[in-house]
């Protein structure tokens, strides 16, 4: 079984009809957004960033995360993960993708495709995002948010929440 992720380009200014009469021109923009694209990846997508050019895609069933060329709507490479792929995002030089049954999050270079670091951070990762200077992560099963310094790839900082 293969999923889909539907893919948009970066914005473009949308479609238009234009209809000139002798005393007035009529410009009519289509309503709403429509699907561009349906790319195939792997099975039960879950989190998508835009990093680096490129959309990444996580996916949950296949343990890894797809890269897609928005330009061709084409996978371009597929780069194996830990556990359950979840959550995705950008620091502006790396992918981080947190693996929801490994406990861990994985750092990827976009050019090489590969994964250049594994960070053991709290249990159950899903979520993940940059804040400019550091990666944050929360962990569904143990009510904590993890910090990520991405330059040592170490948790910093874990900061207990909720119950």
């Amino acid at each position: 079984m293969v999923a889909s992720a539907c893919v948009a380009p970066p914005p473009t200014p949308p479609p238009t009809t234009t209809t000139t009469t002798s005393s007035t021109t009529t410009t009519t923009v289509p309503s709403g957004p429509s699907v561009i694209a349906t790319v195939a990846v792997g099975i039960n997508p879950q989190g998508v960033a835009y990093g680096g050019s490129r959309i990444w895609v996580a996916n949950y069933s296949s343990n890894t995360v797809s890269k897609i060329d928005p330009v061709s709507n084409t996978v371009t490479a597929t780069v194996p993960v830990g556990s359950s792929p979840y959550g995705v995002a950008f620091d502006g030089s790396n992918i981080w993708v947190t693996n929801l049954n490994s406990n861990t999050v994985s750092k990827i270079d976009p050019v090489s495709n590969t994964v250049t670091a594994t960070v053991p951070v709290g249990s159950g990762p899903v979520g993940v995002a940059f804040d400019g200077s550091n990666i944050w992560v929360t962990n569904l099963n143990s009510n904590t948010v993890s910090k990520i310094d991405p330059v040592s790839n170490t948790v910093t900082a874990t900061v207990a929440v909720g119950s």
